[in-house]
Parts: C-alpha cells; structure tokens; sequence
C-alpha cells in the first residue's frame, strides 16, 4: 500500500507544483520574457528576401530588418540616412550627378565588408536583360542603363566605381525622384550572386530563404507557411536589436484574437478599427497602435465634363461635404482627412501650408448663387437654364466604408439643392470609365490612391482622373518638379502645386485609413507610414 500510495503522491506532487508556476506567473507568454516578439500575420512570405526580386509585402518586411539601404525617410516623409548606408551624399549642379558616400564600418553577416562593388551590382542587376520584374526608371534612366539592358554594351556607364566607400551615378537627363528610389532598394552582396546568372535568381530558393544581407537582423529558421524567425546580425553597423528574437508566425485572421489572448502572438495587423472589431482586443488588456497609412480617398471631379466649367460649383461640393464628420461617423474618428494628394501625416499635410476647404453650408449655398443655380419649381434641387443640377457619382461599393461614403455624399449634397446619382460598378469597370474623358456615366468618382514617398505620385494621382495634365499649369508645375533634386525646392513646388489644386477644387479629399494593430501592453513600436519594420530593431518592450 505504502509503494501504491507513492505512486499517486508523486504525480500530485507535480502537479501542484505546476499549478504553483501558472499561477505565480512564472510561465509567461514570449513578450513577459522580454526577448522575443511574435508578429502575427495571415499572409506567409514566398521567401524570397531579397531586395529587388521580392513581390510581396510581408517579404518585403524580412528584408527590411535583413538588408541596409543608402537612404531612409523619416517621420515626415524627410529624406535621412543617420541610420543607412551612406555618411553623405552630393548632386552636381545640374542635377544629372549624385555622389554617396559609404560609411566603412558595413559588413554583411557572413563578415564580409560591404563596399561601392556591392552598391554597384545591386542597381546594374536591375538592368539586366533577364532580371524578372519590370525596368525600374531608377536605373534605366541612367547613362547607359536602357542600352545595357537591350545588351548594346556590357556596363552601364552611369554608375561609376570611384573606390571602395564612393560610388556615383550619372543620369541621361534630370531625374528629380532619384533621390527618394534610393531609398526603396537595400544592398545586396556582390559576392554571394555574381557567379549565378540573373534569370536563375527567382529558383535559388537556398540563397533567398537564407540571406546574407547587412541589416540589424539575419534569418535563423525559415519554415514555409509556418514561421520566420530572426535574430540579431553581430556584424551589424547600428544599435543591436533591443528586442532579440523576431518571429514573423504565419496565422489565421479568424483566430488571431484567440492567439493573442493566449499569449501564441504579440502583434496583429487588424482590418477594422472601429471599435467594435478593436474592443474584444482591448477589453483582454491588448493596445490598438493606429499609424497614417500612405492610402488616401477622394472624390475627382471629371474636368472634360461641361458642368464643372464653372469652379464655383466644384468649390462649392467642397464646402458642402463635411469631411469630418463622415470621418467621426463611418470611421469613428480612426482616420484623417488629407490635405491635397499627399498622405496624411506627412509635413506637406502637417505644416498647415497647403489650404483646404472647411464644412461651410452657407459658403456652399453662396457660390452655387453665383454661378446661376436656384431652386425656380421648388422640388429641392437647384437648377440652372432649365436644367437640374444633377451629377453621377461612380464607385465601388465592394467595400462596406466606400459604400457608406457614397451614400452620405448623396445625402449631404442633396442638403445644399444637388442631385447625386449613384452608379455602382466592379472595381475593373470602375477604373475603366473613370480613365475615359468623355464618359457619360464617370462626372464624380470615388476611389483610392496609394501615394509613395515621392510627392510626384501625388501629382500623377491627381491628374489621372481629372486630367488635369492637359492644362498649360499642370505642365508647368509638373516642370518645375522635375528640373531639381532639392528636396527643399521641391517641396515648395509640391505646397504650390496643392494650393493650386485647392483653388481650382480639382477633386474632393475626403480620408486618409491609418494602419492598426492589436499589440502587448508593453510593446513600444518605432514606425513609419512607408516601412513598418525598417525600424524593427528600436522596438521594445517597457520594463
């Protein structure tokens, strides 16, 4: 009996002892040990980390925290590279020129020093005529680049070796984004791909899933669909990742939450905000992190449409649409509204110099006056010449906020004596009869815009469903743009062109959806709208 009794004993013994540890915390989730982060995400990389190759934007993510680049752009969309590649940099004065210059302490993680050979090899490859993605105007628009890649010559003579920590680049013409396409391509080692043609790149899924770069982190264990964990690169050049282990997991969205909680993740990206979708986070101890996101929405105005001849009736939908309450009421206030085609965010929204147009029903009403519209048979709706003031708005109703917005732009219009027609359509259609300048259904539309670091995208989105590239102005604007890398200069023209779009009230800016994640209580992230984990290795988690 004794033996037996022992037998029973032993086993209660550890259990108690188990319940013991859980209760007094002792077995703690991956964040409470403070080394580790587990970054949930539904999405698995293809593993191809690789700078110029990648397709994916959780691939793109890896390499972020395993490659270096020469330049970076800060909290306000400022170009910086205290943390990069390069100790400086110099443009000729024709801007045709740039010279960087290469800090010398970068090594890749296999010890081997990265040099203006790595540099160099990275942007040529870009111009090969196998490499398996599109020409990028970065490159190919450097002396000798489009030649190389049609192989009419075995260099590209724009970039040019100067020695082991200078390297320069020599471009046809201007080419005023030069300096911000810098800062979407980090470097790779020379030596681990120049024996292995181009056109085999995609296959060595040896060499991608397992790469040698310069950044604060190295790849420890890839696993398809299943995880990425990284750890600290010892040769990298900066600060040491104060958070030591970073785990990308590959999870499912239905049962991110029920991760969370059980401690299996430490951050998720959410698709809602609203507070419904957030508070089931909340209410279990988690953090909502919301940050501005480069994607805007805005309602164009057809300019070839005879009916918007007259910008006082386009001022006046401006005025008449109150952007900050359809934020507050769709968006429950996670959103901003942008200021022009930039991001929300960025300093051309932040520095309060690019006008835009408040909530003004009686500005509204006091333009559509002017412009000949009234209300002569009393149904609500203004008209003009015999004709009602109606327009076709055009969208995508795909989404449940897009439909929402077009539904309170109807109604708000409608307050000040416009008629508003909505026309749904599929997304492909929709684009479709928004690019068409004499459509008979497209007069207003809505639709969204991923605007990129440099402000020419905000140009380019402007014009491409108002078609303002045909007037005398955009040409000029787009012009002055262009013929400088000053980064200040180009920001007054960016101001400039904005306050011309304001005036001539081209199209209605109505929201800018933030990016929002779930996260441990403790968890401190450093990130920017562009490259959410550039910055990887500053996170941390509070004591």
């Amino acid at each position: 009996m004794k033996k037996n009794a022992t037998r029973f004993i032993v086993p209660l013994f550890f259990l108690a002892l188990f319940l013991a540890i859980v209760s007094s915390g002792a077995i703690a989730s991956a964040a409470e040990t403070r080394d580790t982060l587990v970054y949930g995400i539904s999405t698995a990389p293809t593993g191809t980390f690789h700078p110029t190759i990648n397709s994916s934007d959780w691939d793109r993510d890896i390499v972020n925290l395993v490659y270096s680049r020469l330049l970076s752009v800060d909290e306000n969309v400022v170009l910086v590279y205290e943390d990069d590649l390069i100790t400086g940099y110099e443009v000729s004065a024709d801007n045709k020129t740039i010279t960087f210059t290469l800090r010398k302490d970068a090594v890749f993680s296999d010890g081997v020093p990265l040099t203006a050979e790595d540099v160099a090899f990275t942007y040529v490859t870009m111009v090969d005529p196998d490499y398996p993605k599109a020409q990028v105007p970065l490159i190919a628009e450097l002396v000798g680049g489009r030649e190389y890649h049609a192989g009419e010559t075995d260099t590209v003579e724009g970039i040019q070796v100067i020695d082991d920590h200078t390297i320069r680049f020599v471009y046809r013409e201007v080419f005023a984004g030069a300096l911000v396409g810098f800062t979407e391509y980090n470097i790779i080692p020379k030596h681990v791909w120049q024996d292995i043609p181009v056109s085999e790149w995609m296959n060595r899924t040896d060499l991608l899933s397992n790469p040698i770069g310069s950044g604060p982190y190295k790849v420890l264990e890839h696993v398809p669909n299943q995880f990425t964990h990284l750890v600290p690169n010892d040769t990298f050049y900066g600060s040491a990742p104060k958070i030591p282990n970073f785990i990308f997991k590959i999870i499912n969205q239905d049962t991110a939450q029920a991760a969370m909680i059980n401690g299996e993740i430490d951050i998720f990206e959410l698709t809602k905000l609203n507070e419904d979708d957030t508070r089931p986070y909340t209410d279990a101890g988690f953090q909502i992190i919301i940050y501005d996101n480069s994607v805007i929405w805005w309602s164009p105005f057809n300019l070839y449409n005879p009916k918007f001849d007259d910008v006082r009736l386009r001022q006046a939908i401006n005025y008449a649409i109150d952007k900050d309450s359809i934020v507050e009421y769709v968006l429950e206030g996670k959103a901003k509204v942008p200021v022009g085609p930039f991001p929300v965010g960025s300093r051309y929204t932040t520095s309060g110099a690019v006008r835009s147009y408040p909530f003004d029903l009686d500005k509204a009403r006091e333009l559509l006056a002017e412009a000949g519209y009234a209300d002569t048979n009393g149904d609500g709706i203004l008209d003009k010449d015999g004709e009602p003031l109606s327009i076709n708005l055009t969208y995508s109703s795909d989404n449940e906020i897009r439909r929402q917005y077009a539904l309170i732009i109807q109604q708000q219009l409608r307050a000040v004596g416009i008629d508003i027609r909505l026309i749904d359509m599929d997304f492909n259609s929709l684009v479709s009869e928004m690019r068409t300048r004499d459509s008979d259904r497209y007069e207003m539309g809505l639709m969204g815009a991923s605007l990129r670091v440099d402000v020419s995208r905000g140009f380019d989105t402007v014009n491409q469903f108002t078609f303002l590239s045909d007037t005398d102005e955009y040409k000029a604007f787009q012009a002055e743009l262009n013929s400088t890398l000053d980064q200040e200069k180009r920001y007054a023209t960016a101001v400039e062109f904005g306050n011309w779009v304001a005036d001539e009230s081209v199209a209605v800016f109505l929201y800018g959806l933030p990016r929002g994640f779930a996260a441990h209580p403790k968890l401190n992230i450093v990130s920017y709208m562009y490259e959410y984990t550039t910055h990887g290795h500053e996170w941390y988690y509070d004591e």
